[in-house]
């Protein structure tokens, strides 16, 4: 059962939000049921705002816009380990001006790591997907505009290229080919540039 304040948050009122964080009906980090598949998943209002398509960025807006709102705080009881920047890299129904608004944020770093095993920055995550998204050309501009690191390694050693090398081979669908290519060239670029302007520098 959905419980208020997400009900609230997927209907974009902002308002309603405001007044049951500022009358402690809830912290603005805090776990409520999700409601989704039936089950007892817990999420965080930021959750809700970055998995749900229907919702637009108004609460999520609101959200970063306040004081106490903590960029690394957990997005997911289950997942400890993602940030909301993990999240809206990967979700399929975080739009890129989401994805915007959270890098805009000023404790936002573009590469922060993923606390889990594999410890990938939001452009390892976005590489190794495996969801089509139409907004995945997008967002991995956003990223490189906002100075992610394209030769960055994660913890098994691997760079984005090497993810997205992998992921054109497993890839069963013709659209999925053609969205990881397109992904690949922009990335190329990127790498390409990088190398350039540290060349200019060592010069």
């Amino acid at each position: 059962i959905f419980t208020s304040p997400m009900i609230a948050t997927r209907l974009g009122l902002v308002e309603v939000v405001k007044t049951l964080i500022d009358k402690g009906f809830f912290g603005i980090h805090d776990f409520l049921p999700s409601g989704e598949d039936g089950r007892d998943h817990r999420i965080s209002l930021v959750g809700a705002c970055l998995r749900n398509e229907s919702v637009d960025n108004s609460v999520l807006r609101y959200l970063l816009s306040r004081d106490d709102f903590d960029l690394n705080a957990p997005w997911s009881q289950d997942r400890t380990h993602d940030k909301a920047l993990h999240l809206a890299t990967q979700s399929e129904h975080a739009d890129p001006e989401a994805l915007k608004m959270i890098l805009d944020h000023p404790s936002c770093f573009v590469d922060m790591v993923d606390l889990d095993e594999d410890r990938g920055t939001p452009l390892h995550l976005l590489c190794q997907s495996r969801r089509d998204s139409e907004h995945a050309v997008v967002k991995m501009k956003i990223l490189l505009e906002c100075g992610a690191n394209p030769t960055e390694r994660d913890g098994l050693g691997d760079t984005p290229f090497y993810y997205l090398t992998a992921r054109i081979g497993h890839s069963i669908t013709e659209e999925g080919v053609r969205l990881a290519t397109e992904l690949l060239a922009v990335l190329q670029i990127a790498i390409i540039s990088r190398r350039n302007q540290q060349q200019d520098e060592e010069d």
